[in-house]
This record gives structure tokens, sequence and C-alpha cells, in this order.
């Protein structure tokens, strides 16, 4: 695990300066995540996506916009960056520097040849069979060094462990348009996403959508049962009837027509009786225009026909 590692912070500013605030945070979350790992990491969404304190929705966006960028890759499922594998080659170099005692190669090897047991004047043999405190100590890592190797190598393995089984668990089973109508049907019933009745309010959608229910007529049918509501149900199989209901009444057949001839229509009491009162008001009108015409023409005179 590398707790230390470079930064410059001039790069860090020019890479990072065109980014928007939800791809920044998810960028140097996920760096950090990689320099901890010592490598690249598997894509969790819901782990990383709580790290940056995101929505799974949100954090897959930011997350392809970095990918477009080319700020990050993803190669077989996990999620790498080029400059963060180069510090760490950096690091590792490092590491097997200090457990050689910081030295390079051809200084080793000229060190060893200064330090090689020779000859003494007097004819004596080279050091070889000699008590230990008096023959050279023969070169090794240093001891703390190979303790944390050895450590990092568990930690890493543990890390590893610990993210296949997050990935196992976290792996999303809804599909994008699921979301989708998640934020349309408790907009329709007026929550928001941090709303206790929200919760499982995604598998409905999967459900309704994986039936073959359409989106649509799902939220419009559940405006019109709110609209008859003071407040969002407990839970959204109060919707179900009416949302069958109205997928029903959609994919019911239409009546077949005709091509003989029309169809009489039905007489009803009601017809009967408007037409017998129309009739009889006409018939008063003509009585009392007959009368009008009398009296014009004055008493005891008879208009010739």
């Amino acid at each position: 695990m590398v707790a230390w590692y470079k930064h410059d912070i001039p790069d860090w500013m020019d890479g990072t300066e065109g980014l928007d605030d939800g791809p920044y945070r998810v960028y140097h979350v996920v760096c950090q995540l990689i320099y901890l790992n010592e490598g690249p990491i598997a894509l969790n969404e819901k782990g990383i996506a709580g790290r940056c304190n995101q929505s799974t929705r949100a954090f897959r966006s930011h997350l392809q916009a970095l990918l477009d960028q080319g700020k990050l890759a993803l190669v077989d499922g996990r999620l790498a960056n080029s400059r963060a594998d180069f510090e760490l080659e950096k690091v590792a170099e490092n590491r097997e520097n200090a457990g050689k005692g910081g030295r390079t190669p051809r200084q080793r090897s000229a060190k060893s040849r200064e330090t090689s047991p020779k000859a003494s004047d007097n004819g004596d043999k080279p050091l070889i069979q000699n008590d230990e405190d008096q023959a050279p100590l023969k070169s090794q890592e240093s001891l703390r060094e190979k303790r944390r190797e050895e450590e990092t190598r568990e930690d890493k393995t543990r890390a590893e462990e610990k993210a296949a089984v997050a990935a196992a668990r976290g792996k999303s089973v809804f599909s994008e348009g699921d979301f989708d109508l998640t934020d349309r049907i408790l907009k329709a019933q007026g929550l928001d996403k941090h709303h206790p009745s929200a919760v499982g309010a995604t598998y409905f959608a999967n459900k309704w959508r994986s039936s073959g229910w359409q989106p649509d007529l799902i939220v419009a049918t559940i405006e019109r049962v709110m609209a008859k509501r003071d407040k969002a149900p407990n839970n959204l199989r109060y919707f179900e009837q009416a949302i069958a209901d109205a997928h029903a009444e959609l994919t019911r057949p239409l009546p077949q027509g005709s091509t003989g001839q029309p169809r009489r229509e039905r007489r009803t009491a009601g017809d009967i009786f408007f037409e017998l009162d129309r009739e009889l008001n006409g018939k008063a009108d003509a009585d009392d225009h007959t009368a009008d015409q009398d009296l014009a023409a004055g008493p005891g005179i008879i208009l010739d026909a």
C-alpha cells in the first residue's frame, strides 16, 4: 500500500483545470485508490460512488466523461491511470534500491570488490573458514524493508479479495432505462430520491418494464391516481392495478365497422317525447299566425283565397 507518493502540483492542476466538480471528484478518488492498491482497481460502482459522495447514476456519467477524455482507462473491468502507473514504477524502484543499501548495481559491484577478502602479507589464505566475527558480512536486504514488502503483499491480496467481493455484490442488474423511469415515478409522486419511500423504486421500475409496460403510460397513470390523493402511498404496489387496467384498456380491440347499409339509430323514449313536443309547438305557432292575419284584415271582411 502506497500511503505517500510524489504529487506534481503544476502537472495535476494543468491536467484537471478543465474538469467540472463531479468528474474532478471521481478522478481524485480513483487515483487515490489506485495508489493505495498499487495498481488498477476493480470497477465497483457502488463502492467508488459512495466514496465520491455521488449517486451511482451520477458516478457513471462522470466516469464516462473521464474515460472519453483519456484521464482514466477501463481494462478488463479495472480502472487504470497512466501517470499513476509511472509513479508506482518509481516507487518500486526506490524500494528495491532501499533494500540494497540505496546503491545502483555498478556501485554495489565496485563496493563488493573493495571489501572482498584478500590474501594477507604473511601468506595467509583468504578468509574462508574463519570465525563469524572475523569473516565479512554477507550482502542481504534490510529485514525491516523485507517485512514491509511482505506486509504490502498481504495488504494488496486482502484488498483485491475485498474488491472482488464488493464488485460481485455491487454489480448492478438495472439498466439506464430503469433508473430513468425511477426518477419519473418519484417525480410523479412528488418525492425525491432521498425519501424513504424511494427505496425499492428501481426494483418496481425494472419489473414493470420487463413485463412490457410502457413507461409513459406508467407515469401518466401514477399522475392520475396522485391527483386524487393528498400524499404518496407507502408502497408502489398501490399503483399496479391501475397501471394494469390502463394497459388493458390500451390493448382492448376496437369495434369492427360494416360495409353494408348504415345501421338505423335506436330511438329512445326521450327522443320520441322531444319530437312530439316540437310538433306541438310548431302547430301552436301556426295557429297564432293565422289569428294575426284575420285580425289585420278587419272585422267582417273575408279575404279572397
